[in-house]
């Protein structure tokens, strides 16, 4: 099942914000959003309503369709991040959760940079994911380091069984 199909499925059930986006939100003043990924926009949803200017960009006219009903004030746009260029900024802060494109990664422009990735997991329970959409524990941290960016956080979560470990990082330009 494609994303584009999970959207339209009127069963389909927007997660909460992952909680260290809510505390960013609740820490940061308001400014330019670039919301790569979007998915439904639930983190659009989460900073427009802090006053935030919000870009959701998706490949799923269905997942943008609900985040342009997540908040009026959230401007959405339909782009393949694997080949069309990035919106042009500047960005406060650009927000990607649950979508690995390692080039993608490299080519981030802004401020400041909010991301998290599911982590390979091999625990009993958590259901097996092909690897080119995972990231090794500690790679996010390394990227980004590399691109000459500050860390301001960094964690690995192992929930339980069956949700899969997550990497999450807030990075700054240094």
């Amino acid at each position: 099942m494609t994303w584009d199909e999970r959207f339209a499925d009127p069963a389909y059930a927007s997660p909460p914000p992952m909680p260290f986006l809510v505390d960013l939100a609740q820490r940061l003043p308001p400014g330019r959003l670039l919301d790569l990924a979007c998915g439904a926009g639930r983190h659009s949803a989460l900073f427009a309503s802090r006053s935030w200017q919000v870009t959701a960009v998706d490949s799923s006219p269905n997942g943008l369709a609900l985040a342009a009903q997540a908040h009026p004030a959230i401007q959405v746009m339909q782009l393949d991040l694997t080949q069309d260029p990035l919106p042009p900024g500047p960005w406060d802060l650009t927000v990607i959760t649950l979508y690995l494109d390692r080039q993608l990664l490299r080519r981030l422009t802004g401020t400041r940079v909010a991301i998290a990735i599911p982590l390979v997991d091999t625990r009993d329970g958590v259901k097996p994911m092909n690897p080119a959409y995972l990231l090794e524990p500690g790679e996010l941290r390394r990227i980004f380091a590399e691109e000459g960016w500050e860390i301001e956080h960094y964690q690995e979560t192992s929930p339980a069984p069956p949700a899969r470990s997550i990497a999450e990082l807030v990075a700054r330009r240094s």
